[in-house]
């Protein structure tokens, strides 16, 4: 990496918000794979976007694009 682009992620880090597992993400991830047949940890990336009220950002939209109710945005499309 060079130190324009660890400065970049260094400062993105910073930025960023960290949200804890909490018992609403764990039940919403539950849920999310009673219907959708995704991955755990797409499960929890997508209830941890659901209890924080969050769009959620990201390139790889096949994985969320059938849970109900999700919203989400491929920031290379815009």
């Amino acid at each position: 990496m060079t130190n324009e682009s660890t400065q970049l992620l260094e400062s993105f880090v910073e930025d960023s918000l960290v949200v804890g597992l909490t018992d609403e993400i764990v039940d919403k991830t539950i849920e999310i794979r009673r219907k959708s047949k995704i991955k755990m940890p797409e499960a929890i990336i997508a209830a941890t976007a659901f209890a924080c009220n969050s769009i959620l950002i990201t390139r790889n939209i096949r994985d969320f694009q059938n849970i109900e109710g999700l919203e989400f945005v491929n920031p290379y499309d815009v």
